[in-house]
């Protein structure tokens, strides 16, 4: 998959934040003033299978998930249900999934 299709729907459609750096650039998804979830992609053009799945568990959702968002299924509502929903946030810290349930 294109690099500039996957930044183009973390940016556009998920609003995330965007930090260039040297090697590669940072994402932040931030609701309510706090940041849910940070993802980076490499300066490569494309991005593989392996890749694409880690950026998936970054975002704390699965790779179809992310998908459907590239694809112009979701965006950012639809992403916050993903997350409401997800065995991943789990793993996350703090207690994003209480915080989650209060919006």
């Amino acid at each position: 998959m294109q690099r500039r299709v996957v930044r183009r729907a973390i940016v556009n459609k998920l609003g995330c934040q965007e930090r260039e750096g040297r090697r590669h650039t940072k994402y932040r998804f931030i609701e309510k003033g706090r940041c849910i979830a940070t993802t980076h992609l490499p300066r490569e053009r494309t991005i593989g299978d392996g890749l694409f799945n880690d950026i998936a568990n970054q975002l704390y959702i699965t790779s179809p998930q992310l998908r459907d968002i590239v694809d112009c299924t979701h965006e950012r509502e639809g992403y916050m249900e993903m997350l409401k929903e997800s065995p991943l946030l789990e793993r996350a810290p703090g207690n994003l999934k209480g915080f989650l349930s209060g919006l």
